[in-house]
């Protein structure tokens, strides 16, 4: 528990225990609610020799609600950069979250940009630290943040309060600063390999590649598009033959050829984040061999 950051003082965290005669449950008694809390979300279900260890609070017991206690273990496993257990996520969850000066807000829509976000909480003061992550299910993402004026936290997790953007509504907490270090810690993506191909995503319907018309205004508007990056070479929206339900590799994807990486670069940094029909664009450099070859499937950093 102390090398969890969890017990603030040097005389343990436990200070009664109480074992049943057959040896199969016991009762403890910890020094603080934050440090029952990290137990109970560190210690259940770990394995003891043969034994999964079950631990819980005793029947009819009452209590805060638990549901902004899970936002953070969540938001920390959703980054595998961060190279965080489970267990030690849930542990991390809890802690001294009172006198806290680091602040998280869940459930932002992936529509809102990363400067958005911060345009949103910057008003409440200047920002020392500040980090974005996508959820694990790319469904939503977390933003970490801490004032330089300390004293502002507090009126700022009171402001940004009940605040709903996009159909969800922000979710704020202060996080214990050992868990706040981990999520501030940059998102490092791999390099990209550049190449002469573009994959887009989320710009396609089933009407686009139904309907014979439509598919030809769709490839006519992504070159008319995608010209203002380069010279394209060639477009191709893979779609399934008629009267075949059986999808082509690469279905619901845009393929574009330019004339070289720099163009392709200079379409990404364009094209990517930006909405089309309501959806955020999605695009990455593709495998040029693989466009060549006719063979549709994963992008190049996939």
């Amino acid at each position: 528990m102390k090398q969890l950051g969890f017990n603030s003082n040097n005389l343990g965290s436990v200070i009664t225990a109480w074992v049943s005669t057959d040896g199969n449950y016991a009762f403890i008694e910890l020094t603080s609610i934050e440090e029952t809390n990290a137990a109970l979300n560190y210690l259940n279900g770990i394995q003891i020799g043969s034994y999964q260890l079950k631990v819980s609070r005793p029947k009819g017991y009452i209590g805060p609600s638990t549901t902004q206690l899970g936002l953070l273990p969540s938001a920390l496993a959703s980054n595998p950069l961060l190279g965080i257990s489970a267990s030690l996520a849930g542990a991390l969850g809890v802690g001294a979250v009172a006198t806290s000066h680091f602040i998280m807000i869940t459930n932002l829509s992936l529509e809102i940009q990363e400067n958005q976000v911060k345009e949103l909480v910057s008003p409440f003061g200047e920002l020392k630290q500040f980090n974005c992550i996508k959820s694990s299910s790319g469904s939503s993402q977390t933003a970490v943040f801490e004032y330089v004026d300390h004293s502002l936290t507090d009126s700022a997790v009171i402001g940004l309060s009940n605040i709903e953007l996009f159909g969800k509504k922000l979710m704020i907490q202060k996080v214990p600063e050992q868990a706040a270090k981990l999520l501030l810690q940059p998102t490092i993506k791999p390099k990209l390999i550049s190449s002469k191909i573009i994959r887009l995503a989320n710009m396609v319907s089933d009407e686009d590649l139904n309907d014979d018309e439509m598919y030809q205004e769709l490839v006519e508007e992504v070159n008319d598009e995608c010209n203002k990056y380069g010279h394209v070479i060639s477009i191709n929206i893979p779609r399934n033959q008629k009267d075949s339900n059986i999808p082509v590799n690469g279905f619901g994807y845009i393929f574009v050829e330019y004339t070289n990486e720099s163009e392709t670069e200079k379409a990404i940094k364009a094209i990517h984040g930006r909405k089309f029909n309501g959806k955020l664009v999605e695009a990455e450099y593709y495998s040029e061999e693989l466009y060549h070859q006719k063979t549709y499937n994963s992008a190049i950093n996939d």
